[in-house]
């Protein structure tokens, strides 16, 4: 046992919170459990673990980070830091790929190039959270019962990504049951996929999360990429553990800059029908010219620029 600080990565983002430790995945428990987790993981390192770098979904609010954070207390950590799920991809150094990350929440295709991330697009009606729901009603109507969470449905989707049938009651649902549910949420992100490939050429393709294991996503991506994607299931624990180790300031720089991108843009959103045509065109323009670089002079007069058109509004 060494006197070093020890940090890990976690994912939180799924249903099993996993840790990792230079690039290694240290532990994996189903749920929320903190305290297996950073028992297991001081286990694999035999080592005192101090701090983690938590990485949890984009639109996790205030209120669930805060809950985070005191479930990692309560497990003894001293130094927690929270991070968004893009944000240890760009840690991950997958070079330049295309990941398309079949999240709990949602459903996100980012493409990264040396650390940035050029474009992204969100897929809402994919997410992890939303097929078992749809699952879940379909069980519902089959069996004429009422399920009061997705929980069962989780678990019979889990089973069949690796099996062709699961019993339940005494009657056999089918793999193919699920994804004619899915079927078209699929082949819609398969399409996304393919104008990002299009557009950015990425060296690869990488998918990661839950849904990833289902072989029918894995079937539909090859068919219309022309080749198979690589999965990669612990992409984000793996780059929340670079996160925890890294001294880079410029790649952390890069993350801040990208941040403020990313909230830039979302403020558009809010005030784009107050804008006169010109005002449009200005910020749209250098919207286009930060796009893909984040240069953080851009970014500082789009910021300027929000302020003025929003000034007389308030």
């Amino acid at each position: 046992m060494t006197d070093s600080k020890i940090s890990i990565g976690i994912d939180s983002g799924s249903k099993f919170l996993k840790a990792a430790n230079s690039g290694k995945i240290t532990a994996k428990i189903e749920g929320f459990d903190f305290n297996a987790l950073r028992e297991e993981s001081e286990i694999f390192l035999d080592d005192i673990i101090t701090s983690c770098y938590i990485a949890v979904p984009d639109d996790y609010n205030k209120r669930q980070r805060d809950e985070i954070i005191k479930l990692a207390e309560g497990a003894g950590f001293d130094d927690i830091n929270i991070i968004n799920s893009y944000e240890a991809l760009i840690y991950a150094d997958t070079g330049n790929s295309l990941i398309c990350d079949f999240g709990a929440s949602k459903f996100s295709m980012s493409v990264i190039d040396d650390n940035e991330i050029l474009d992204e697009e969100i897929i809402p009606d994919l997410s992890g959270n939303l097929v078992d729901k749809i699952f879940t009603e379909w069980l519902c109507a089959r069996f004429n019962i009422n399920l009061s969470d997705n929980t069962k449905a989780e678990h019979i989707k889990i089973s069949l990504s690796s099996n062709e049938s699961f019993t339940w009651r005494g009657v056999e649902i089918l793999r193919a049951d699920l994804e004619r549910l899915i079927y078209f949420q699929v082949k819609r992100a398969s399409h996304t996929a393919k104008k990002f490939y299009r557009i950015y050429r990425p060296a690869k393709i990488i998918l990661t999360g839950g849904m990833s294991n289902i072989p029918l996503v894995r079937k539909i991506f090859s068919e219309e990429l022309g080749f198979t994607p690589e999965i990669n299931n612990d992409l984000i624990a793996k780059g929340a553990a670079v996160a925890a180790s890294s001294e880079d300031d410029k790649i952390k720089s890069k993350i801040d800059t990208a941040q403020k991108f990313k909230e830039l843009r979302g403020q558009i959103l809010i005030i784009e029908e107050l804008l006169t045509r010109s005002q449009k065109d200005k910020l749209y323009l250098l919207v286009k010219q930060a796009e893909g670089i984040n240069d953080s002079g851009i970014i500082e007069i789009m910021q300027n620029l929000i302020s003025e058109i929003k000034s007389p509004c308030e």
